[in-house]
Order: structure tokens, then C-alpha cells, then sequence
């Protein structure tokens, strides 16, 4: 009975859909990164835009700059349903935009192919283990 009593007594938790929680981010981060990114680099991967959203993006960045073109690209991006924000944030992995993808995605939660990650950030992991190694080798 008391168990019973407890169980309505409960108030339900709200569950936040993630996907409002990328929407958040995004509009968050936008004045962070909207000078860094070039949106056109990245359309080969971002699969989710429509071809009119490219021609639209592409014809801001050719006539206000990449800094408006990636407001709209961002705009689309929020529309174009769950799979956008991983593949914005793996597009910009690969095309040289760690900083921008760790400011989205800074705990590496969404995945891409293994090592599939910048090329720099490759180098700096394995110049950390490389100083690691020799640290460990000078101690002993």
C-alpha cells in the first residue's frame, strides 16, 4: 500500500528530446563557429540537405559570404531531421573543422568510422603518446 501511495505520488520527468537539445547547441554555438566554417566544403557531407537547400547556401555564400551562408545552413541543418546534427558535426571532422566539431560534440558522442577523425588531431594524439612513452622511459 505504501508502495502504491508512492508510485502516484510521483511526478513524471520530463524528458527533453535530444534533438531540441541539438537545435539548443546550434543556436547556442552559432556565433562561435560562424566565422570558421565554409558551408559549401562541407555539402558532399551533409547527405540530409535537399539540393535547393545547397543552391540556397551556395548562392548566400557567393553573395554575403560564408559567415551568413553558415545562419542558413544552420537554419536548414535544424529541419532537416536527427541525422543532420551528426553529420554536420562529422563533416566538419572531415574537413579540418575539429575545433568547431568539438564545440558541438565535445565529448565524441557522435561516432564516425574508426579514425575518422582530423588528421591533426591524429598527429596530436600520437605526439602526446610519443612525450608519454619517453617520460616513462627517462623515469625508469
Amino acid at each position: 500500500m505504501v508502495l502504491a501511495s508512492r508510485l502516484h505520488s510521483v511526478k513524471p520527468v520530463k524528458l527533453v528530446n535530444m534533438r531540441q537539445l541539438e537545435k539548443q547547441l546550434l543556436d547556442k554555438r552559432l556565433k562561435d563557429f560562424q566565422k570558421e566554417v565554409i558551408p559549401d566544403v562541407l555539402f558532399p557531407y551533409l547527405p540530409c540537405l535537399i539540393p535547393e537547400d545547397k543552391e540556397e547556401i551556395q548562392a548566400k555564400q557567393n553573395n554575403h559570404g560564408p559567415i551568413k551562408a553558415t545562419a542558413l545552413l544552420v537554419d536548414r541543418l535544424k529541419r532537416r531531421g536527427d541525422k543532420a546534427f551528426p553529420q554536420f558535426v562529422q563533416a566538419l571532422r572531415k574537413c579540418g573543422g575539429e575545433h568547431t566539431a568539438l564545440l558541438l560534440d565535445p565529448y565524441y558522442l557522435v561516432k564516425g568510422k574508426p579514425f575518422d577523425i582530423c588528421p591533426l588531431l591524429l598527429g596530436w594524439l600520437f605526439f602526446i603518446i610519443t612525450i608519454s612513452l619517453q617520460d616513462s622511459e627517462s623515469e625508469s
